[in-house]
């Protein structure tokens, strides 16, 4: 039924591939990270025509979400990504930081809280080192959200410390987005 040596995930997203689409499901984690950055390059390295990017993503820790972040900035091609179902935390921010068009379905939630509860081990001094470092993220989250929505920081910052989920008409209005994709478009 499927080609020997691919599941039918597989296959599907080799199709995509293909296309020109990545999909992105699930967790933001190590390796759905370096997975996403390599397909995002490999599909760059061979032509600079547009790539699509889906979203549908809990998010994950604030410290894997800069290296994507890093190779769509620095694409030959132009990056447009869609939300569909979820993006939360690190996922929207991925969202919102597309080179090209930027949208969500009508149905899509999304929510920019930074998930920043770690638990720390360690002296004084290392814990303290710990928050410092992840107080640092957080701001560098917020500096990279507040340039990508064109917003003020101080509004970003207050709406990541509030985490609230917003529909994709209140994510047009905050910048996140560029557009809510209509039914049948």
């Amino acid at each position: 039924m499927f080609e020997e040596g691919f599941s039918e995930q597989g296959l599907v997203r080799q199709r995509l591939l293909e296309q020109r689409r990545i999909l992105v499901s699930g967790p933001l984690e190590s390796g759905s990270i370096t997975s996403l950055t390599a397909q995002l390059m490999m599909l760059d390295g061979v032509s600079s025509r547009d790539v699509e990017v889906v979203v549908n993503s809990s998010g994950g820790p604030l410290s894997e979400i800069f290296s994507v972040l890093d190779v769509i900035e620095v694409m030959r091609a132009q990056v447009s990504i869609t939300c569909i179902g979820e993006a939360i935390g690190t996922a929207a921010g991925l969202v919102a930081c597309g080179s090209g068009e930027r949208r969500a379905a009508r149905h899509a939630r999304l929510s920019l809280r930074c998930d920043g509860r770690q638990s720390f081990e360690g002296t004084a001094a290392e814990v303290a080192h710990e928050a410092d470092q992840l107080a640092a993220l957080r701001n560098r989250y917020i500096d990279v959200l507040t340039a990508a929505t064109g917003q003020g920081r101080q509004p970003t910052a207050d709406e990541v410390d509030r985490g609230s989920t917003l529909s994709a008409a209140e994510a047009l209005t905050l910048g996140l987005i560029d557009t809510v994709i209509k039914p049948g478009s």
